[in-house]
């Protein structure tokens, strides 16, 4: 493919798919990417094209690929674009005094230290990109709500019906923002600090870094000292080019490979079913309906600590954690139930099989 000759929204996914991070800053275009990326072939289309690729991006933006992950929830978000479930809320209480512009301060500083909270999905050409603002050009507006004119006896409940109300209001992820905070003052010296971000730019794991950095940056400046975080590591979109190129990997072509060996008779029903799927073999209440709903419960249960340790022990002993040696009995319950040998059941995973140095790695090229 001559790269030269494609026109300039195919010349910029043809740049951006092989691994270049495009970006438009103070008027100039810059790229970055893994070493050997920019052929002369996609160095000489660049330079071609340059005026025609300024006029295509916004100013002071980088834009890169979604990864396999972002592009799972862009699909959701366009099936359900009104739905919240994709949605991340965090509420933290707070007693005592509270320094409003400490905290204005602190989410300031926390969309500069990280890009995906400056992240957006445009359609270029009805084709999504992820778009990062830079930091000088984003904010991170903390809302604020005043609570006290309630009666004393409805204060609480009003802030219970807010902060519903806050975690479930959806997001538009072609035009951000990403994130939301809030602030409600509940009594002279009691607030709810809500945060809301869509699960497109943010996991568990990214909560827990998040609610500690709030507090160490809340008291510093506070205080009126300087950030005492480290700087952060390179952000989601480095991830991104890196998983790029792993799929091209052989390390990647084995697993694949594996995996649809695994899955190959996952949707094939046999014998030792009666014609019926594992699933449709296993007991229910009710039927199930013909169109998806999200209403659900939790079950709780205690295990005694005697069986506990001996659970530990026997994940131990075997190589693996608490929670495969758990999953390994559900299985075995279902497999009862249906009266098969064989049970798939999937889990949700974090997919964070690579440490942050990992990232640091990566060679760039300006």
């Amino acid at each position: 493919m001559n790269v030269t000759d494609l026109k300039v929204t195919d010349l910029f996914f043809e740049l951006i798919e092989s691994g270049l991070m495009l970006r438009v800053e103070n008027g100039e275009l810059c790229y970055r990417g893994a070493k050997g990326v920019l052929t002369p072939e996609r160095r000489e289309a660049l330079r071609a094209s340059k005026s025609d690729l300024l006029s295509l991006l916004q100013p002071e933006t980088e834009y890169s690929p979604l990864s396999q992950q972002q592009q799972r929830l862009w699909l959701l978000f366009h099936w359900e674009p009104q739905s919240p479930f994709y949605n991340m809320p965090l509420s933290m209480r707070l007693q005592g005094e509270l320094n409003r512009d400490a905290l204005k301060q602190t989410f300031t500083e926390l969309a500069r230290r990280h890009p995906a909270l400056r992240t957006t999905f445009p359609l270029i050409d009805s084709r999504p990109i992820q778009a990062v603002a830079a930091p000088q050009i984003s904010d991170w507006p903390l809302e604020y709500h005043d609570l006290r004119h309630w009666p004393e006896s409805e204060r609480q409940s009003q802030a219970e019906i807010f902060t519903r109300n806050e975690g479930v209001r959806p997001f538009d992820i072609r035009h951000g923002p990403l994130c939301r905070a809030c602030l409600l003052q509940v009594n002279d010296d009691e607030w709810r600090l809500l945060m809301t971000m869509h699960h497109i730019i943010s996991d568990g794991w990214s909560l827990h870094i998040i609610f500690e950095e709030i507090a160490q940056l809340y008291t510093a400046f506070s205080q009126g000292a300087p950030s005492p975080l480290a700087a952060a590591a390179p952000g989601y979109s480095s991830f991104t080019l890196w998983q790029r190129q792993w799929l091209q990997s052989e390390a990647c072509r084995t697993q694949l490979e594996y995996w649809k060996k695994e899955l190959s008779g996952f949707k094939q029903t046999g014998k030792e079913t009666g014609g019926q799927t594992t699933f449709a073999r296993i007991p229910t209440d009710f039927p199930r309906p013909e169109l998806r709903t999200y209403p659900g419960e939790v079950h709780s249960s205690k295990i005694s600590g005697e069986l506990t340790v001996a659970l530990k022990t026997l994940a131990a002993r075997e190589g693996a954690t608490l929670f495969m040696a758990l999953l390994a009995v559900f299985q075995i319950a279902l497999g009862q139930l249906a009266q098969s040998e064989v049970v798939r059941v999937g889990s949700a995973i974090a997919n964070r099989n690579r440490s942050r140095s990992m990232l640091r790695k990566l060679d760039t090229n300006r």
